[in-house]
Parts: structure tokens; C-alpha cells; sequence
């Protein structure tokens, strides 16, 4: 999250006040890639508590599966939502049909509502 933050999206803002447009997309392109890794490991660490892991062979449940129970629906949406729209950035795009990158302030309000979501979804 702070290569995001730190990095990425403040090197994108300075390249796109001086009019950079090349170094903006290839920030925003390393920043939407980073915060897509990101949201899959949220996912795994804390939506799941550890049960799965996309690296590790074996499912491990052994206290971890009462956690699991506080996941609402609006969780489950976020996820969704915000997979779909960064699997957007990851993925070849038709010619006809290119998906223009988001601004870097849209990817840091996805970051900081991701941050705010880890200490909501902590305190439950």
C-alpha cells in the first residue's frame, strides 16, 4: 500500500501537472496493478482470516473460521465492485474499446477506503 501511496500515485500527480502523460499512465498502470494485488490480499488476510491463500497448497481453519461470520454483504460488494472495475486495468483491452486508466486521485480514495475498511472490519 505505501509504493501506492508513497510512490506511485504522487509521481503520477507531478506527471500530470507537467503535462507527462506517458509517465502518468505508467504510474497509474503500476499503481492500479499494485492495488489489485492488494485487494486480493485483503481478501485472503482479512475477509477470509487466513483460511485461504492463493500460495499455499492446504486450506487451515483450525481457529479461524468464526471470523468469517462477520463478512456483510456490503463487504461482499466492495470486493466485488472494486475486483471488477481494477481487473479492468489488468486485463488486454479491444482497440476498438480501450479502458482509459482512473485518475490518481480515484485510486487514492480507493486506497484510503480500503485502509478505513481494515480497521472497520478489525473492530468487529
Amino acid at each position: 500500500m505505501n509504493r501506492i501511496r508513497d510512490h506511485h500515485l504522487p509521481t503520477a500527480l507531478k506527471a500530470q501537472a507537467a503535462g507527462n502523460f506517458d509517465d502518468v499512465d505508467t504510474h497509474l498502470r503500476a499503481a492500479c496493478g499494485d492495488f489489485r494485488i492488494l485487494l486480493e490480499s485483503t481478501i485472503e488476510q482479512h475477509l477470509f482470516n487466513g483460511v485461504l491463500n492463493r500460495f499455499r497448497p492446504d486450506i487451515q481453519t483450525k481457529g479461524k473460521l468464526g471470523k468469517i461470520s462477520k463478512i456483510t454483504a456490503d463487504d461482499i460488494s466492495l470486493f466485488d465492485e472494486l475486483m471488477t472495475w481494477y481487473s479492468k486495468f489488468e486485463h488486454s483491452a479491444p482497440k476498438e474499446t480501450p479502458v482509459a486508466r482512473p485518475e490518481p486521485s480515484v485510486v487514492k480514495k480507493d486506497v484510503e477506503n480500503l485502509l478505513a475498511w481494515i480497521g472497520e472490519f478489525k473492530k468487529r
